[in-house]
């Protein structure tokens, strides 16, 4: 495909993109699911909290979540509209999913003929579920797109090598994007150390690995060597043997590559230990505090689908991902037709093998749900429920990419045309069947999220009549939207963020805030009880399914 055609597509992908993103949000605008989904008020919060607090800065971005998607929205959450309606926390994931389309054209381009690219992009692109959850505050399409970008640009690193050059800037460009994947989810942590093991493994297939290191030679006489195979000036092998090597020489590629790309990973990850233990006084605060996720499913479940047995994990997270990225029609579904392209790679096309980096999730998800507490639960098998299915949208890039692949693998036995057709078919069929039923993942934001909601709007009813200069004292992970529907900004709120205050809250709770909102079983509620001297009940709101809220008045 030329540079021209390429760009042409390019821009008609975008327009198109764009076009479904906004109305895709137009649709859940209207119908008030911008917020529904789990988290999604909890997201736009934080990132109104650096700025809007007591006590504004970096430290309130927490921990659990890493920090990238909540900085992304910044700039969109100033707005009280934009804030108090979700659609400032869209923007962002609106723009990541447009790049993440453009991104799987990218990828496609040059390993596939041009309908199969396209077919790839738009089984991305018109996904029902990444069409809602690209059009909330939520992160999934944000990592997706630096997740394929990470790939596309390993992949020209691939090449380039192969064709016996450098690939530094390809290289550093993947370095970029994996860093960034590393501060959305910690998904990104495992791609970047799989990633890694893959630029060795292209080098050593290279031969470059054998060819820089000779038992006899000396290290000197090696690096120089290297060097010289790899500058842009002519020099003989006899010349690069005895030339001593310069400083300008060492940091020059591949080696200067190689370098930036580690520091930026390592960098990257020990500015977030480093920004736990200055916060938290504890570098793995994420990982084993209050609110890790192991901690998490101990409250949800004792015993939660998965747990020591990958077996049951690889089921869960398999079937997350075939209700996700593609609903069965008849008996087949997109990822069953994705699984048998990457075995036909796996065995016959050589120049496909970095897209086995797309089925990382798989792997990431099956250790983490066995061994760390990450929980998926479906409504089809006990203990039933919807929570965290949205995951399976991670394999998405890998089913649209490989179900594009088998299309090209059909060209060999079958004419383009009538390939591309059976493809497009059995994406529309799928589809279709999704549409039918409903996208799962809507239906999780609608189960999960619709209580939430009724919870944070009877309680801002109640937050509406206290005096407008109030001060208030609340868990703020248990009822979100309430201060948000409220019109209640966070620099009048003692919350988590607010360690200090929130601290000696908990010891005094009559002198904290003007107000209390403690909402059964949280930490405001447990000091209420341990300490109730000085406050009057003056609300009790019940919420259908949800914990009852109570609200104080401190007897000043």
């Amino acid at each position: 495909m030329d540079s021209r055609t390429e760009r042409w597509d390019g821009r008609l992908l975008a327009g198109l993109s764009a076009l479904l993103s906004v109305m895709a949000l137009a649709w859940n605008f209207r119908h008030n699911l911008i917020l529904v989904p789990p988290d999604a008020t909890l997201h736009i919060n934080i990132a109104r909290r650096i700025f809007d607090s007591p006590t504004p800065g970096f430290s309130q971005l927490g921990t659990v979540w890493l920090p990238l998607p909540h900085l992304l929205q910044v700039p969109f959450v100033i707005n009280d509209w934009l804030w108090r309606t979700g659609v400032g926390g869209s923007i962002p994931s609106m723009i990541a999913y447009v790049l993440g389309v453009l991104g799987m054209f990218r990828l496609m381009s040059p390993l596939a003929s041009r309908p199969m690219a396209w077919m790839a992009a738009l089984i991305y692109a018109l996904n029902p579920n990444l069409l809602h959850m690209q059009a909330t505050p939520m992160g999934e399409s944000i990592y997706l797109a630096v997740f394929i970008w990470a790939v596309a640009c390993f992949d020209q690193f691939r090449r380039e090598v192969s064709a016996g050059q450098a690939g530094g800037k390809a290289l550093l460009r993947c370095a970029l994007m994996l860093a960034a994947s590393m501060m959305v989810r910690y998904d990104g942590w495992f791609l970047a150390a799989c990633v890694f093991a893959g630029v060795l493994l292209v080098w050593w297939r290279a031969g470059q690995g054998r060819r820089a290191i000779g038992p006899a030679v000396p290290l000197s006489t090696r690096i120089s060597a290297a060097c010289d195979e790899f500058s842009p000036a002519t020099q003989t092998p006899e010349s690069s043997v005895s030339s001593v090597p310069s400083v300008s020489c060492f940091w020059s590629r591949p080696y200067r590559a190689v370098f930036l790309f580690v520091a930026i990973i390592g960098a990257t990850a020990l500015l977030w230990l480093a920004y736990n233990y200055v916060v938290y006084h504890n570098a793995f605060e994420f990982l084993n505090g209050r609110y890790s996720a192991k901690n998490l499913a101990k409250a949800l479940l004792a015993d939660y689908p998965g747990r020591d047995d990958p077996r049951t994990a690889a089921i869960f997270f398999l079937k997350a991902a075939t209700l996700s990225g593609g609903a069965v029609w008849g008996r087949i579904s997109l990822l069953n037709a994705a699984f048998v392209a990457l075995i036909a790679a796996i065995y016959f096309s050589r120049r496909h093998l970095a897209l086995l980096l797309l089925w990382i999730p798989f792997v990431f998800y099956v250790i983490t749900i066995a061994w760390t507490g990450v929980t998926i639960l479906l409504p089809m098998w006990p203990p039933y429920g919807h929570y965290n299915v949205r995951y399976g949208l991670e394999l998405l890039p890998a089913i649209a990419v490989f179900v594009a692949l088998a299309g090209e693998y059909m060209n060999f036995l079958l004419p383009a045309r009538t390939s591309l057709v059976l493809v497009a078919a059995l994406a529309a069929g799928s589809y279709a069947v999704m549409l039918r039923e409903g996208p799962i993942c809507l239906a999780e934001s609608r189960v999960v999220g619709l209580p939430h909601e009724a919870m944070d709007e009877n309680v801002a009813r109640v937050l509406r009549s206290l005096p407008p200069s109030a001060t208030l004292m609340m868990d703020g992970t248990r009822v979100p939207g309430a201060v948000q529907r409220a019109g209640i900004h966070f620099r009048r709120v003692v919350h988590q963020g607010y360690y200090g205050a929130w601290q000696r809250g908990l010891e005094q709770p009559a002198g904290a805030a003007d107000y209390l909102i403690a909402v059964a079983g949280d930490e405001v509620d447990e000091a209420v009880r341990r300490h109730p001297q000085g406050l009057s009940l003056i609300a009790t709101v019940d919420t259908p399914g949800m914990p009852t809220v109570f609200i104080y008045r401190a007897m000043r």
